[in-house]
């Protein structure tokens, strides 16, 4: 299962941002492209990056002007653990290694796993007819009422109807907006 990988942004040991990455590689430099943007002149353009690898993350240094520290020792390339901190020019990252829960939890809950879709909304067969299943009970119910109330008040079941479905349609295009804003704010 993959790890996630939260760094935390300070300068003169002031915190700036707090970053979450499941990507395997993570840029850093004064590029403003950089997944770590730095902005300040005595950071190189691509300066680092962090590559995950099978035998966990590792930091190498891209050749910048300043040099990168890990943990006060300069370095070339070497792995990171978790609490490591990484020094450039005047900013402080600060690495935590945290394992990725969603997979599991998705797989637990007869979903697919976040990865396999990068961004897109996926129900499992299952999910689908769930969720099918609870708008027609939920339609169903709102036409008994509206009946019930159309034989008291005829002029107020139309009004119920039309709010009972704009409801629901809310409340789904909600949890498939929160969904997705979850996994684009996971993947960085």
């Amino acid at each position: 299962m993959p790890n996630l990988l939260k760094v935390r942004l300070s300068l003169k040991g002031r915190p700036i941002r707090t970053f979450t990455f499941n990507q395997k590689t993570v840029s850093i430099g004064r590029d403003p492209a950089s997944d770590v943007f730095l902005d300040n002149t005595g950071v190189s353009r691509q300066h680092a990056r962090i590559q995950r690898t099978p035998g966990g993350y590792v930091v190498e240094d891209l050749g910048s002007a300043n040099g990168t520290l890990l943990n006060d020792q300069a370095v070339r390339q070497d792995f990171l653990g978790d609490n490591d901190v990484i020094q450039i020019g005047k900013f402080s990252l600060w690495m935590s290694i945290e394992e990725d829960r969603r997979d599991q939890a998705l797989l637990d809950t007869g979903g697919v796993s976040h990865g396999a879709f990068e961004g897109t909304t996926v129900l499992s067969p299952d999910q689908l007819k769930k969720m099918q299943r609870s708008a027609k009970e939920e339609e169903v119910s709102v036409e008994k009422k509206g009946k019930a109330s159309r034989s008291s008040k005829p002029d107020r079941a139309p009004t119920w109807t039309a709010f009972a479905s704009a409801t629901i349609a809310a409340f789904v295009l909600g949890i498939l907006v929160g969904v997705a804003t979850t996994i684009l704010y996971h993947r960085g």
